[in-house]
């Protein structure tokens, strides 16, 4: 009798460590969206939120900046360096709209005749969900961007009559606070999808800059940015500082050029705008003083190259 009284016992066990063993595949089991990484339970969370977001943002970027800007008229022969500014999440501020400026002059002043620059704020605000989503959003963003950007290209022909696409020369993408996760994500579609590409000067020089990037993603990925933020691009640099309020900004990024400018003496005459905490310190003083300090460049940045830079360099400002 013991023997029978024992195997409903030892069944209903193996049942539930069989259920147990389902629900943690579900966490572990990575499925994609498009060409974002998720596993099986994010992805039946998020999976129609993200495709929804993408196709917004793929007319939102269409209309909103492509459009205006006319790649393919307007390039004249001559190939494109891109950048484009991901907000966090209270979307574009003036401390953004200072960088926009910023960044428009240093490309008209650079002298470089040969390219056409295109600097913009692109505002996802719209799509930002909760602090729960807000990353999966950004990601979903950044792709589409990424995605909207490169069909403009191929689309267009550098000379009227010609099937030649526009060149894409460089590609900076920017990423503010959360906005990191869309900056990083069209950094990454966009230096994966073009090495292979067979314009007469090569794939473009992709770069990343992230100013205090938010890192958690969703409700476990806490180290989320540590191991994503920066990979597959040809240049990152991450400035931070350790002492704002906000959590997962305050860590080095180890696939990135680290710029601390916690301690650095210009910090002593900045004005803290209403409302704001010095979360929002690196993005003034990129704008400010890092662009002057990236006008001394002769060539792209490239870690391990022409001298620039290894992943994981800390600078202390």
């Amino acid at each position: 009798m013991a023997l029978f009284s024992d195997a409903p016992s030892l069944s209903l066990k193996k049942l539930v460590a069989l259920e147990f063993f389902v629900i943690l595949s579900l966490f572990w089991t990575k499925t994609t969206v498009h060409g974002l990484s998720l596993n099986s339970f994010e992805s039946v969370l998020f999976g129609s939120r993200m495709e929804k977001i993408q196709r917004e943002s793929r007319v939102k970027f269409s209309t909103d900046i492509l459009r205006p800007a006319d790649i393919s008229a307007s390039s004249k022969g001559r190939p494109w360096d891109v950048t484009i500014i991901f907000p966090g999440a209270g979307g574009p501020d003036d401390l953004t709209a200072e960088l926009e400026a910023n960044l428009r002059s240093s490309a008209v002043t650079s002298g470089d005749d040969g390219v056409s620059p295109l600097v913009t704020t692109f505002d996802w605000s719209d799509n930002r969900g909760s602090v729960f989503t807000a990353a999966f959003d950004g990601e979903a963003v950044g792709e589409a961007v990424a995605e909207s950007l490169l069909e403009s290209l191929e689309g267009g022909s550098s000379s009227e009559g010609s099937d030649e696409c526009v060149e894409l020369r460089s590609v900076h993408s920017i990423g503010v606070s959360v906005g990191a996760f869309a900056a990083n994500e069209m950094a990454q579609t966009i230096y994966q999808r073009t090495r292979l590409l067979s314009s007469k000067n090569g794939p473009p020089h992709v770069r990343l800059t992230l100013l205090d990037p938010f890192c958690s993603r969703g409700v476990w990925g806490n180290g989320y940015g540590a191991t994503n933020f920066g990979h597959n691009v040809d240049y990152a640099v991450h400035y931070l500082n350790t002492d704002d309020p906000v959590p997962t900004t305050n860590d080095p990024l180890p696939l990135c050029v680290c710029v601390d400018v916690t301690g650095a003496k210009e910090r002593d005459d900045f004005e803290l705008p209403e409302g704001e905490t010095m979360h929002c310190w690196p993005l003034a003083y990129y704008s400010r003083f890092g662009l002057n300090e990236e006008k001394k460049w002769k060539v792209f940045p490239q870690h391990d190259k022409d001298g620039s830079l290894q992943r994981g360099t800390v600078i202390r400002k």
